[in-house]
């Protein structure tokens, strides 16, 4: 008879951590890191479930482990809840009823809390427990996501439609990144102050807003502006919220969209970003940034031999 535990590692496993992050690329990443860390540390397995994040679909769509000192299960089927589902829980409000309970935010949002409790959807990262699972359903920003991008690489299918986008591009060009849509950026005045630097270069510019390409196209009359990817028109929608799209395919591609933006800045000659109004600087411009100063790491995610 065969050991149903060979085909379903995940049965071998008794002490989870269940990371569900939520926000954009960076933030998840960075949510990924920390709940990746704290299993290493305390000895548990992992599990990343990214369908409520900015992802918008199962990690393993995307990305591949490349090393752990943990079991890491980058998918999560029906049959990994129902073990999950027998097992204690931290907070003890889940515990039994993974994906069965309602979630809401709470201000100022750093965990998601269970509606008909109020609890919090998270556990403390400097403690121990004696609980089967631990949930950590939460966001945050940061520089984890620096570390998180050495542990994976991306999906073969995924990397193969960026290699293409990739290709599109010219071998040299300036990057600019603006975020403006949750979050605005005063860009116009930002654009001014470039403009000495990208007269007769190429210009690479992302956003998440289009208006701000259409612009850049206008008033870098003197440059060729390009774009790396397709940006819907949303009218201040988040592009990595679920509601902003009509269904999964198209969530899909705005995620491998958002790997292609973030590579193709990365690739660029010089980069340049500024914070948005609100006085912090978007995680995607860092995390570009950091691929962009560290070729070797860049290139091990994306698949690549370095």
């Amino acid at each position: 008879m065969r050991d149903g535990s060979t085909s379903k590692p995940f049965l071998r496993c008794s002490r989870f951590v269940y990371c569900q992050p939520v926000g954009g690329l960076n933030d998840t990443l960075c949510e990924i890191e920390k709940c990746w860390s704290y299993a290493e540390r305390n000895s548990r397995a992992l599990v990343i479930d990214t369908r409520v994040s900015g992802l918008m679909d199962q990690f393993s769509s995307f990305f591949a482990v490349r090393s752990a000192r943990v079991p890491v299960f980058p998918t999560v089927t029906q049959e990994l809840l129902d073990h999950l589902n027998k097992l204690s829980a931290y907070p003890e409000v889940v515990a039994g009823r993974f994906v069965g309970y309602l979630r809401t935010h709470r201000e100022p949002i750093e965990a998601r809390v269970e509606i008909s409790s109020n609890i919090p959807l998270t556990f403390d990262l400097t403690q121990t427990y004696e609980h089967g699972v631990l949930m950590r359903e939460s966001l945050g920003g940061g520089h984890d996501a620096h570390q998180a991008v050495k542990r994976i690489t991306l999906h073969d299918v995924v990397r193969q439609e960026v290699t293409r986008a990739l290709e599109q591009l010219p071998q040299s060009y300036v990057g600019i990144h603006v975020r403006n849509t949750d979050y605005i950026t005063d860009y116009k005045p930002f654009f001014e102050k470039l403009t000495p630097k990208v007269v007769g270069r190429t210009v690479l510019v992302c956003s998440d807003d289009q208006e701000v390409i259409d612009y850049a196209k206008e008033y870098f009359n003197l440059s060729t502006v390009v774009a790396s990817s397709h940006t819907p028109v949303k009218k201040g929608m988040r592009l990595h919220e679920d509601i902003s799209y009509d269904d999964q395919a198209s969530r899909t591609q705005a995620t491998i969209n958002s790997l292609i933006d973030l590579f193709a800045l990365a690739g660029s000659e010089s980069l340049h970003y500024i914070d948005v109004t609100r006085g912090r600087t978007s995680g995607f411009s860092m995390l570009a940034s950091y691929l962009q100063r560290h070729k070797d790491v860049r290139l091990a995610f994306m698949g690549e031999e370095v």
